[in-house]
């Protein structure tokens, strides 16, 4: 008898292996599907807890999957946690203040984690940049993020309102659920290529 792990083969590359290589309008439509199945762990009372490049994935289909699952926790039951009261847990760079002071989580939490991840899909820079972890833990807890536009001057300011909201220090200024910022992504892509379409014309 031999014990296993049988694991899903997904055929594609995350997002931080695919870093320079997705343009704009692909980005918009990376952040809508992460978006979409974070909400869908979130209904489930399901936070993931470790929202990063490396934790998505796009596959050669264009479907974007979010892997590892490793550190959720249910909302509802304190005895599934799997870390103690007072542990951090996450990564570093993208860990909400809630995470790095080892405070109490909940989906608010992964709503930052998504927005510092879009915040680097949008601008190619992260939104906290200490040069070592402490320097950067203190960055997430007590400094403001400059706007994506500062990096990247042609970003839309509704875009950085969007990303900046996800990145609020407390939890009540965030957005509350991930599917309004689905929803925000989503007018936003439709708007954009409606004004995209009418300058075409124009130039016509």
């Amino acid at each position: 008898k031999q014990t296993f792990i049988a694991m899903e083969f997904v055929d594609g590359q995350t997002l931080r292996e695919k870093r320079g290589t997705i343009n704009f309008s692909k980005a918009i439509e990376i952040g809508i599907q992460v978006a979409d199945g974070l909400a869908i762990a979130h209904e489930k009372g399901i936070v993931h807890r470790d929202i990063k490049p490396e934790n998505i994935m796009v596959r050669k289909d264009g479907i974007v999957q979010i892997m590892d699952f490793g550190l959720a926790k249910l909302r509802a039951s304190r005895a599934s946690r799997l870390t103690k009261e007072g542990s951090t847990v996450g990564t570093a760079g993208y860990m909400s203040p809630e995470q790095v002071l080892g405070q109490d989580t909940d989906h608010r939490s992964d709503i930052f984690s998504l927005g510092v991840l879009l915040y680097e899909l949008f601008s190619g820079e992260l939104p906290f940049k200490g040069v070592h972890e402490t320097a950067l833990l203190y960055e997430i807890v007590n400094v403001d993020p400059a706007p994506m536009s500062s990096v990247k001057p042609e970003i839309d300011p509704e875009l950085d309102r969007i990303v900046l909201e996800c990145i609020q220090k407390e939890p009540d200024e965030r957005y509350q659920g991930v599917k309004d910022i689905s929803k925000d992504l989503k007018r936003f892509k439709r708007e954009s290529s409606r004004q995209r379409a009418t300058r075409t014309m124009s130039t016509r």
